[in-house]
This record gives structure tokens, sequence and C-alpha cells, in this order.
């Protein structure tokens, strides 16, 4: 994919050729972070892609993250 900008003239990422296949994978580390993990996620769920998936990777947090996550 050389040659793809990283931003468009509005400061934000364009969106993707539709000749670009695949599945975009998200991968978040969390370790204490009720505060922000969802704002995070509603980030990557908010991206022009089609195929996405996101993948949060609890690593033993002690404050409410799992709560937060649903488990």
């Amino acid at each position: 994919m050389t040659g793809m900008a990283l931003a468009g003239p509005s400061g934000m990422p364009p969106d993707l050729p539709s000749n670009v296949a695949g599945r975009v994978s998200v991968v978040i580390p969390a370790y204490n972070c009720a505060a922000t993990i969802a704002a995070a996620i509603e980030s990557c769920l908010a991206q022009h892609v089609g195929d996405l998936e996101v993948l949060v990777v609890n690593d033993g947090s002690t404050d409410r993250t799992a709560d937060v996550l649903g488990g």
C-alpha cells in the first residue's frame, strides 16, 4: 500500500480504497484503564473499515476495567 496518505486534507485518515480487502484487527492492551477503555473501543468502532475486529486484552486489572468490558 505504498503511497497511501495517512491523513486527508481535514487531518482525518482517508477512507480505504475499495480494492483493499481483508480484516483489520485492533488489539488494545488494558491494565487499570476503566476510565478510558470505553472511549478507546468507541474510537476503533468509529473507523471507516468494513471488516473490523477489536480485541481487548485485560492484563489483570485491579480497577473496574473488567466490569466496563462486561466481564
